[in-house]
């Protein structure tokens, strides 16, 4: 016999599903998080568990993605910085570019 499959919102699991979530994510469900994106772009976060006669996929409230974005805040402002630090270190002590010292050379 095969299992039914459903997509169901954590708030209205069954006991039944409730228990084998227990069961099945004895040390706790954050790390089997899923992030599942439907054809039209939108997205949901879930976990599978399985009864004795379904399969669920649990949609969860989670707020994974506010934290990527802030994530990218940050990575845009390392990399921001990351440029004017590497246009610092060309410049040489009297505050010239490198290569106005390398054309002074060779005209000399």
């Amino acid at each position: 016999m095969d299992k039914i499959n459903k997509v169901m919102k954590f708030e209205d699991l069954p006991k039944d599903a409730l228990k084998a979530l227990e069961k099945q994510y004895p040390d706790g469900w954050k790390a089997y998080i899923r992030k599942i994106t439907k054809p039209n772009g939108e997205f949901f976060h879930c976990i599978s568990v399985d009864t004795k006669k379904v399969s669920y996929m649990v949609k969860l409230d989670v707020k994974i993605d506010i934290d990527s974005e802030m994530v990218k805040m940050v990575d845009d402002f390392i990399d921001l910085n990351a440029e004017k630090e590497a246009e610092h270190d060309s410049k040489d002590e009297d505050g010239d570019d490198d290569e106005d010292d390398k054309k002074k050379e060779n005209e000399d």
